[in-house]
């Protein structure tokens, strides 16, 4: 045996690492003590970064265009897929495969992020238990590969197989992930012999490798493993695992296959703003130093010092770094702190003065200079400011649409009719935005959405087969491997629109929201529509003893909060589709809340923290302002309400509010509310209310 290691280089671990591995406790942290009510958010009271708020905010940091593929998401929902399948998601069983040198570090996962947000997880039905009691487990010093698996896997890799399985291969395939789950590894080993379809073994193994507490694999098979499924999910947990599992040098160890999926989901037709780029030549010495005094800026400005902000920028060094356009960008940004700071003087004057020598490549000044104006009554100098937001081609299709249908409101209030219909169809032209939602009721327009979704045909069944890793997504749901044939989409690279389309076409036929999200995305159909339907998808679940609050809403915030992710976490703490804090959920629960994670439990308790919050003083039946609390807590609802007590009109209260990520998250959350209720063939009365300058009274009934 020696001589036997000494010729394959070859040395596994020592029984202590296993014995650390495996014998980690897994304990379940109770929830602290509840609050009184619920934890207000801290917010900031500037822009979070030079980019305009209103970009999307899967967008503010990625420069991708729309369709492309993002390696990293696709990687992190592919180990959460098998995490889940093997019942260990939330376990941070992921955290004891993860070696800063041996692969990525997983991301914290955000709702912003997520916008794409990222990855996302369905429900499984086969989650495989924890045993109560770890037993000793003590791992062979070698054990090489059976000769039936190492047949199989060579099958495998010549591709000597159907990727349609037989109606006995796929029983066969139920039973031994069934026995497999129990811990029935020597029961299971027999079907797995009887296999005559390999096109699922590297899941099977997988599962067989990676029990918690049944099996302990050894790194020839984990070896064997990567050389045959390195483009599977889990993949990189395997990897992992078998460089600890050997000592010696694990040169010939095969990587993993970088995973590929869509990228962050991006609304259709919107247009990110054109970002501007200087004309000087910098060393990288001075681009460190520009961007550091962005940064700095910036952050100053969150904190609400903007006359600091105002003072770095303009020192002579900062000059010195900066072209005219770069400077009247942080001056901006400064003007808009200063704006939501209440200091609307301040806030014109250097916005006027950015504007004035950049004009259309400033946008947001032309923004604060129209809110100012507005403010102020002086309706003429506001439409002026406005359209500088509207016709910039630096500006997001959220800025754009917000300034044309600002620009029309305010040329109504001078007279000046004959303009407002162009300046109304040029919000329009972002259906999905709030402010192009308005826009095109203002016009008395129909809403044109497409809520079909594209069939899931033998054809399409074909060109999806044809795809790595869609034959065994196929095969995986039709073996009640729901969480792993999730894993396993989230992997594709589709190269055209036929492929797209049957991905998509399988994924709204399985019912996978955030994937269809996804993919909706980036995907139209033959006459150039968006599939809306699956941008805009239903949730295959309900809260816990139904609904007792509006469908269309809780779809709304889920789909900002979670992306329909039911396993994501903020870096805050917050968790589920619905995005609650433990504490909050203990509260409303009066009690243990039972798992976050799970969504009849998240969605009840979700719709029962609406139900409180649509009682409380401050928001009082009011659909905004529930929004607002459901966001950033009932104490800072109350209390932007005293600081803009003046604003009656409720458009300029949203446009007024000091949090950027409050303003985002208001206006998109009603927008997805108002085409949800238009998906449900219903009015949107508070659609109707908001264009008129009224609030907008939330009447909830029964469902």
């Amino acid at each position: 045996m020696f001589f036997w290691l000494l010729k394959n280089r070859f040395i596994c671990a020592s029984a202590v690492w296993a014995a650390l591995l495996f014998a980690v406790p897994f304990f379940a942290h109770a929830d602290s003590p509840a609050p009184q009510k619920k934890p207000e958010v801290i917010v900031s009271d500037a822009p979070p970064d030079i980019n305009d708020y209103r970009e999307d905010t899967e967008d503010t940091e990625d420069t991708e265009e729309p369709g492309e593929l993002e390696d990293t998401e696709a990687e992190d929902e592919s180990r959460k897929g098998v995490l889940e399948f093997l019942g260990l998601d939330n376990l941070g069983l992921d955290k004891l495969f993860s070696n800063d040198d041996d692969v990525p570090e997983d991301r914290a996962e955000s709702i912003e992020d997520t916008e794409d947000a990222s990855a996302v997880q369905e429900e499984s039905h086969t989650d495989v238990p924890i045993p109560a009691h770890k037993p000793e487990v003590i791992l062979p010093t070698s054990r090489p590969v059976p000769e039936y698996i190492e047949s199989l896997e060579t099958r495998y890799k010549k591709k000597d197989f159907s990727p349609t399985l037989s109606s006995d291969d796929r029983k066969l395939y139920q039973e031994i992930f069934a026995l497999q789950k129990d811990g029935q590894m020597n029961e299971a080993e027999e079907k797995i012999k009887s296999l005559s379809n390999p096109l699922l073994l590297g899941h099977v193994l997988f599962q067989r490798y990676m029990h918690p507490s049944a099996y302990s694999s050894s790194y020839e098979e984990l070896k064997s493993w990567m050389e045959a499924f390195a483009d599977h999910p889990g993949a990189d947990n395997i990897y992992a695992l078998a460089q600890k599992r050997c000592l010696g040098s694990s040169n010939d160890l095969r990587a993993p296959i970088a995973a590929k999926g869509f990228a962050r989901v991006r609304e259709p037709t919107m247009r990110p703003g054109k970002a501007y780029l200087s004309s000087r030549t910098r060393s990288p010495g001075q681009i460190s130093a520009l961007n550091s005094l962005k940064r700095q800026i910036i952050a100053l400005i969150r904190k609400s010092e903007n006359e600091s902000a105002l003072g770095l920028l303009s020192s002579n060094d900062s000059k010195a770094l900066l072209d005219n356009v770069e400077y009247d960008l942080l001056k901006s940004e400064i003007a808009a702190g200063f704006l939501y700071s209440g200091d609307m003087k301040r806030a014109y004057t250097l916005a006027s003065e950015a504007a004035a020598r950049s004009g259309l490549h400033v946008p947001k000044a032309g923004w604060v200079m129209g809110l100012v104006s507005w403010q102020y009554k002086n309706y003429a100098r506001a439409a002026q400011s406005f359209e500088i937001a509207a016709r910039s081609p630096y500006a997001s299709g959220w800025l754009l649409s917000a300034g044309a249908y600002w620009a029309a409101r305010a040329h109504m209030r001078t007279g000046n009719v004959k303009v407002v219909t162009s300046w109304l169809k040029r919000g329009a032209k972002y259906p999905r935005t709030f402010y192009g939602l308005i826009s095109t009721r203002a016009l008395g327009q129909n809403f044109d959405f497409n809520w079909s979704n594209p069939p899931f045909t033998a054809e399409n069944m074909r060109i999806l087969s044809s795809i790595s890793g869609g034959a065994r997504a196929i095969a995986l749901e039709k073996t009640g491997q729901k969480a792993l044939a999730k894993a396993e989409l989230a992997r594709l690279k589709p190269s055209g629109a036929a492929e797209r389309t049957a991905l998509l076409a399988f994924v709204t036929y399985i019912n996978l929201p955030a994937l269809s999200m996804r993919i909706g995305a980036v995907l139209s159909d033959p006459s150039g529509r968006s599939y809306d339907g699956a941008l805009y998808p239903v949730v295959p679940w309900e809260p816990r003893g139904g609904y007792a609050a509006e469908p269309a809403l809780m779809h709304a915030i889920m789909r900002q909060e979670s992306r329909f992710n039911p396993n994501a976490e903020s870096p805050s703490g917050a968790q589920g589709l619905m995005q609650l804090m433990p504490s909050t959920a203990h509260y409303i629960a009066g009690g243990a809340a039972g798992a976050l994670n799970d969504p009849p439990v998240n969605l009840a308790l979700g719709q029962a923290y609406l139900k409180h919050l649509l009682e409380l003083e401050p928001v009082h039946g009011e659909l905004l302002s529930l929004i607002i609390a459901y966001n950033a807590g009932p104490g800072n609802l109350s209390k932007w309400k005293k600081r803009w007590a003046q604003v009656s009109d409720p458009l300029l209260f949203i446009e007024l509010l000091p949090s950027f990520e409050t303003r985002a998250y208001v206006e998109r959350v009603l927008a997805n509310y108002w085409i949800y209720r238009l998906r449900e063939g219903k009015n949107v009365p508070t659609l109707e209310a908001l264009a008129a300058g009224k609030r907008a009274r939330y009447v909830p009934t029964g469902y």
